[in-house]
């Protein structure tokens, strides 16, 4: 998602050297002194229930003024740019103590400017805890900023191969394993009925529209292609890599063994196809033998299946591709190095990091990921969810140097692209070398 809140836990930032070290001493208001803390997040209610109750049952001598960030994200087709500034100016006007962002994009821009406080200090003298923590996610935000760790990550998010094993075992297949690629797991899809039973071997995940371009770039990626060259100043589309990828996920759809909704001839002209709130998911119905999809996906079964829903037995393994987990990191606790509550607002972090907060999340509150406490998982999850974190290398977050711009304009050529492709009958080498010539003339504009 390109449009989502931010918050800065607001912390000064000292000096290199003694005032550093200094620095990472705590001394905290005491309990009897009343401490006003300003939040910026997504907005009260929110902030509230995931967070804010509690802390403030540990701490009642806070008080916690929430600053609403919910205007900087409700516009579409926002760019990181806009939503970059509109937050920048949202922090000077309201000088937050802490900040909370909703994903990684906007937290790295704001920490390379040195807007945030470095909590490496504290961790190393044991003021603030993170051996607790997902070590991925704590490795993969310390590696956005030049391994400066200037934020907690409080949930993350990765995606994994779900299957269900009793279409395998009905099918009398193997389970799928770790490290298939792409080509593998489309083979193994077609061993399925497809159609002439109501069967699928694989569909992608559909959560209110259809996005084929998406579709076609997430397997691109797991197979290590790019959109741009190295030096992202040419479209690299035009390519046989690229030719042979389109070319799997549309002789998948025409073959019958990827499910995808009907598409509309009058499909909107961006190439983005609306869908109805009521279509279904072929996986969670027992009808499709695998997706690949978040952790919010497992939940998502088990309230259906509570609520009377099909029970669909499941295993999962880890995403197909390169052997790299695309984390993604999402309430990043932060504190600005402006704040003038710097250890006030340190306890918070503290107690974002404990248990005792990991143990009171919801697990069916899994809208921005999973609480990134090892004992939460371990105790919510146990062993069934290793599939998500099997893979060692995580997948570099890297800022393209490419305008914004040109990336919003690109994908809606590609999607419109792509559906002229899946419902014109364009051939995919035509669709490739139009794209190529179109998106390069984007890029050079912008």
């Amino acid at each position: 998602m390109k449009k989502m809140p931010l918050l800065l836990l607001v912390v000064i930032l000292l000096l290199a050297g003694c005032q550093q070290d200094k620095s990472a001493q705590l001394t905290v208001a005491s309990n009897k002194d009343k401490v006003k803390l300003r939040v910026l997040h997504i907005n009260q209610t929110m902030f509230n229930e995931m967070y804010g109750k509690e802390i403030m049952k540990a701490y009642p001598n806070y008080e916690i003024e929430v600053i609403p960030m919910e205007s900087v994200f409700s516009q579409p087709d926002r760019s990181m740019k806009e939503i970059y500034e509109d937050v920048s100016n949202l922090i000077k006007q309201e000088k937050p103590d802490l900040i909370i962002f909703p994903f990684e994009d906007v937290y790295q821009k704001l920490a390379a400017k040195g807007e945030l406080v470095d909590l490496g200090s504290y961790v190393k003298t044991g003021a603030l805890q993170t051996e607790n923590l997902h070590a991925p996610a704590i490795e993969k935000l310390t590696a956005l900023n030049k391994a400066s760790l200037n934020g907690i990550p409080a949930r993350f998010d990765s995606k994994g191969l779900y299957y269900n094993k009793q279409l395998f075992d009905t099918y009398n297949l193997e389970y799928p394993t770790e490290q298939m690629s792409w080509e593998e797991v489309f083979a193994l899809a077609n061993r399925f009925k497809g159609k002439e039973e109501g069967i699928y071997g694989y569909n992608p995940p559909l959560y209110g529209f259809l996005d084929l371009f998406d579709i076609i770039r997430t397997v691109g990626y797991g197979r290590g292609l790019s959109v741009l060259d190295a030096s992202e100043t040419k479209v690299a589309l035009n390519t046989d890599e690229w030719k042979s990828t389109t070319n799997l996920v549309l002789n998948g759809y025409k073959e019958g063994y990827l499910y995808l909704p009907e598409i509309p001839k009058d499909a909107d002209s961006n190439g983005i196809v609306s869908l109805d709130p009521n279509t279904p998911n072929l996986f969670t119905e027992g009808k499709s033998a695998m997706t690949v999809d978040g952790i919010g996906l497992s939940e998502i079964m088990k309230l259906q299946h509570r609520n009377g829903g099909a029970a669909v037995e499941w295993g999962v393994v880890p995403e197909p591709g390169n052997g790299q987990s695309n984390m993604m990191l999402s309430d990043i606790f932060t504190i600005h190095v402006d704040s003038s509550l710097i250890n006030e607002s340190l306890e918070v972090l503290k107690y974002i990091t404990s248990d005792k907060l990991s143990f009171n999340m919801d697990p069916e509150m899994v809208v921005s990921g999973i609480s990134t406490n090892t004992k939460w998982i371990e105790k919510t999850y146990g062993e069934e969810f290793n599939g998500f974190f099997q893979n060692k290398n995580i997948a570099p977050h890297r800022v393209s140097s490419a305008p914004e711009g040109f990336w919003l304009k690109f994908h809606r050529l590609a999607s419109k692209e792509m559906l002229s492709v899946f419902t014109g009958g364009k051939p995919v080498n035509d669709a490739l070398e139009q794209l190529q010539r179109e998106g390069q003339a984007v890029l050079e504009q912008e």
